[in-house]
C-alpha cells in the first residue's frame, strides 16, 4: 500500500456556522453563527417624542473581554473601553445624536462601533420615559445583502429605517414601499453608495398612511445592517398611547420556514403579528390552516391573538410581534413595543442575556419556547425552569413558558435548541427583543449553486497546502477551518464578503505527525464547498500505462490496415484522390484516439477510505476512444466493401476479418479501463 499526502473537493449546500473578526480576516475555526461577536456596527433611528432621550449598549460576554466603543463610526468624538464580564451588564451611553443627528436621505458618518478580541452580546437601547424600545444587534459577521423591511403604521411620526455599511464602496439598492421624505416614489428602486460605518435614513413621507415603510427591499453588493421601526406610532391605530418602536432586521438569508409565537404578559386579549413573505406566491398559514397567498415584501396582519401559534409558509417568511398600546383592551401597562420572533431553525442551545433599562422599568418577563423532550431538564440560571410552567404549543413537538425575570444578566440552557424573547413593562412604557438567535444562511436567495474549493499539496518542505473558493453568485463570505481538524492551521487573506475570489494557505503544525482537517468556504447564500486534508487516507494504486500502450498501439495497427486497404484499392484501378482521402480519415482518425488514450490517467487508486477522496468519472474519454475505433473499423470495412465491387473478393474478405478482430482486442483493452478513478 502506497501512501499519499491527500485531499478531498466537493460541494454542499446548507447553513453556514461561523465566526468573522474586526478587518474581515475570518475566525479560522468554525463557530455559531449567532449574535454573539467580535465587531458591531449599528445604527439607531430617532425617537422624537421622548425627552430627555437616553440612547445606549448594553453589553455582556460569557468570557471576560474589554469592548471599545466609538463614535460616530469614522473620525469618532466619542470613545470608551470598558470591562465586560459574565453575569454582569455593562452600559455605556453614547451621544443621542446617534438616533437624531440623520440627514434626510444622504450618507452619514453616523454609526456606532464597537469591538473587542473576545466575542460578547450587544442589546440596544432608545429610552425615554413613556417612549422606549431595545434591540438586539447583530454582529458584523451575521449581515448580509437583503433585508425587507418592517415597520408599523405611521401615526404620530414616520415609519423610518437605516442601512449601514459594513465595508467600502457598497452599492445598496432601496426600494421603498411608500414615498420618502426625500422625494423617493413608492416602488421605484434607487441607489446609495456607503462606505464602511455610512449609513442612509428613509423616513417616509406623510403620516397616516398604512404600512408606513413595511415591504421596502434593500438589497445590496456588500453585507449591510438595517434598522427599522417608528418615530412614534400607536398599536392599533387609535389605540393611545403613542411610543417609539425599533428592531434590528435580519437578513432575509436568514429566514425559516416555520416561526412559533406566544402571546406576551400583561396582553390577555392578544398581541398583534405581521408576517413578510421573501417570495412571490408564499402560501402562509396560521395553526395549519392557510390565512394569505403573499408575494414578496407583502405581509399580513393578524388581529390581537392571546394564546400560542403556528405561522409557516412554503417559502421562508419573517414574523414581527407588537405589543399593543396601554388603553387596549386588557392591557396592563406598557404600550408600543415590536419584537422580532425567531425561526425554529435559529433557535439555540444556550442563550446569555439581560433586561435592559434598570429602574425604568418595573416589570421583565422572559417567554422560553422549549422542546417538549427538555421541560424537566431545561434551566434559567442553573435552576430548573419547572415542566408545570409550560403549556403546549399545539400541531407541534415545543411547549411555552412566560415568567417574570429580576433585573440583570441571566442564562438559559437546554440539551435540544429553544427559543426567547425579554420584554420590560411601566406605565405606558415597554421593551420587546428577542434574547438571540443563530444566524446561519440558512435561505439560499438568489443563488443555489455551490461555490468551489480547490487546494494543492506543496511539497516544500515545509509541506503545507494552497488553496482558492471561488464563487460567481452571491461570493464568498467566509472560509474556515471546521472542528476536528489536527496539527493543521488555516490562514486565510484578507477579503470582502461577495468576493468572488478567496485564497488561503494551510500550515502543517507539526512536520513529523499525522495531520488532517477540513476547509470550508461559504457564500453569502449558505452554499459550500470543503476541502478535506489528511495524511493517510490509506489509498493503493496500480499501473494503466501498459493497458494505455497497448490501446495506443491496436488504434495504429487499426491505422496502418486502413492504409493497407487503401493501397489494394489503387492497385485494383480506385482514383487516387479518393485513395488518399480514406488515407487522411485514418490518420485523422487514430489521431484522436491517440488522444483519448493519453487522456485517461496513467495510474488508478483505489481508496479504503472513499469518504476521503475524490472520484472522478473516467467515461468521457474512454468513450470517445471507443467512437474512435469504431470508426477506423467502420472505414476499412467501407474499403473492403469497394475491392470487393471490384472483383477482389477474396482480399476484401481478409481485410474484414483482420479489422474486427483488431476492433474486438481494442475494446478487451478499453475493458480494462474503469469508469471511474480515485484522487487520493
Amino acid at each position: 500500500m502506497n501512501t499519499f499526502k491527500s485531499i478531498r473537493i466537493f460541494g454542499l449546500t446548507f447553513g453556514l456556522i461561523m465566526t468573522a473578526i474586526l478587518f474581515y480576516q475570518p475566525a479560522l475555526m468554525a463557530q455559531d453563527l449567532d449574535n454573539k461577536g467580535e465587531e458591531f456596527i449599528v445604527s439607531y433611528i430617532p425617537n422624537p417624542l421622548g425627552s430627555p432621550v437616553f440612547t445606549e449598549v448594553h453589553l455582556t460576554a460569557d468570557t471576560p473581554t474589554e469592548v471599545t466603543v466609538r463614535y460616530p463610526f469614522n473620525a469618532p468624538t466619542f470613545e470608551t473601553t470598558v470591562a465586560v464580564n459574565p453575569g454582569d451588564v455593562t452600559i455605556v451611553e453614547v451621544p443621542n445624536t446617534t438616533a437624531s443627528n440623520w440627514p434626510t436621505e444622504t450618507p452619514a458618518n453616523n454609526a456606532v462601533h464597537l469591538f473587542a478580541e473576545e466575542e460578547f452580546v450587544t442589546y440596544m437601547v432608545n429610552r425615554a420615559v413613556f417612549s422606549s424600545d431595545a434591540a438586539l444587534a447583530l454582529p458584523v459577521e451575521t449581515m448580509n445583502t437583503e433585508y425587507i423591511v418592517m415597520t408599523y403604521d405611521e401615526v404620530f411620526d414616520r415609519a423610518q429605517f437605516v442601512v449601514t455599511a459594513a465595508f467600502d464602496n457598497t452599492t445598496v439598492t432601496i426600494t421603498p414601499s411608500n414615498d420618502t421624505v426625500g422625494g423617493k416614489l413608492a416602488g421605484e428602486p434607487f441607489e446609495v453608495e456607503l462606505n464602511r460605518g455610512e449609513g442612509y435614513m428613509v423616513r417616509q413621507a406623510v403620516t397616516g398612511t398604512n404600512g408606513g415603510l413595511a415591504g421596502s427591499i434593500v438589497t445590496s453588493d456588500k453585507p449591510v445592517g438595517l434598522t427599522n421601526g417608528n418615530g412614534c406610532t400607536q398599536v392599533p391605530a387609535g389605540t393611545s398611547a403613542c411610543d417609539g418602536i425599533f428592531q434590528v432586521g435580519q437578513p432575509v438569508q436568514s429566514w425559516g420556514n416555520e416561526v412559533l409565537v406566544v402571546n406576551l404578559p400583561n396582553r390577555p386579549n392578544g398581541s398583534i403579528y405581521r408576517i413578510l413573505a421573501s417570495e412571490d406566491d408564499t402560501s402562509l398559514t396560521q395553526n395549519g390552516v392557510e390565512i394569505a397567498t403573499l408575494n414578496r415584501g407583502e405581509y399580513h396582519e393578524t388581529p390581537p391573538l392571546p394564546g400560542n401559534h403556528v405561522f409557516a409558509g412554503n417559502k421562508p417568511i419573517y414574523v414581527v410581534q407588537f405589543m399593543t398600546g396601554v388603553s387596549s383592551p386588557g392591557a396592563i401597562s406598557g404600550d408600543p413595543a415590536m419584537g422580532n420572533m425567531v425561526p425554529t431553525a435559529q433557535f439555540l442551545e444556550d442563550y446569555t442575556f439581560s433586561t435592559v433599562g434598570g429602574s425604568q422599568f418595573a416589570q421583565h418577563w422572559l417567554t422560553v419556547i422549549a422542546n417538549n423532550a427538555d421541560l424537566q431538564t431545561i434551566t434559567i440560571d442553573g435552576a430548573p425552569i419547572g415542566e408545570g410552567q409550560f403549556s403546549p404549543i399545539d400541531g407541534t413537538s415545543f411547549s411555552a413558558a412566560t415568567f417574570e425575570l429580576t433585573e440583570g444578566t441571566h442564562v438559559t440552557s437546554s440539551l435540544n435548541p429553544h427559543g426567547i424573547t425579554v420584554q420590560g413593562y411601566n406605565s405606558a412604557d415597554s421593551y420587546m427583543y428577542p434574547g438571540g438567535a443563530r444566524f446561519e444562511f440558512i435561505n439560499p436567495v438568489g443563488d443555489d449553486v455551490s461555490p468551489v474549493c480547490e487546494i494543492q499539496f506543496n511539497a516544500g518542505p515545509p509541506s503545507s497546502f494552497s488553496g482558492t473558493a471561488s464563487d460567481d453568485g452571491v461570493g464568498i463570505f467566509f472560509v474556515q477551518l471546521l472542528s476536528g481538524s489536527e496539527n493543521v492551521a488555516l490562514n486565510v487573506s484578507p477579503f470582502v464578503p461577495g468576493d468572488s475570489q478567496v485564497t488561503f494557505e494551510v500550515e502543517i503544525i507539526d512536520q513529523e505527525l499525522e495531520f488532517s482537517g477540513t476547509v470550508r468556504a461559504t457564500d453569502g447564500a449558505g452554499n459550500s464547498c470543503q476541502a478535506q486534508l489528511f495524511s493517510d487516507p490509506e489509498c493503493t494504486e496500480s499501473s494503466l500505462v501498459n493497458t494505455l500502450f497497448a490501446m495506443d498501439g491496436g488504434a495504429l495497427v487499426q491505422r496502418n490496415l486502413a492504409f493497407r486497404s487503401a493501397r489494394a484499392l489503387r492497385r485494383a484501378g480506385a482514383k487516387r484522390r479518393a485513395v488518399k482521402r480514406i488515407r487522411e480519415q485514418a490518420e485523422e482518425v487514430y489521431q484522436s484516439a491517440w488522444s483519448s488514450t493519453w487522456a485517461l490517467p496513467e495510474t488508478i487508486f483505489s481508496c479504503l477510505k472513499p469518504e476521503f477522496c475524490i472520484e472522478s468519472n473516467l467515461t468521457a474519454a474512454s468513450g470517445k476512444y471507443l467512437e474512435d475505433v469504431t470508426a477506423l473499423r467502420s472505414l476499412i470495412n467501407s474499403t473492403a466493401r469497394k475491392l470487393n465491387r471490384r472483383g477482389r473478393a477474396g482480399q476484401a474478405r481478409r481485410i474484414r476479418k483482420a479489422s474486427n478482430k483488431r476492433l474486438n482486442s481494442n475494446l478487451e483493452l478499453l475493458s480494462n479501463v474503469p469508469a471511474t478513478n480515485t484522487t487520493c
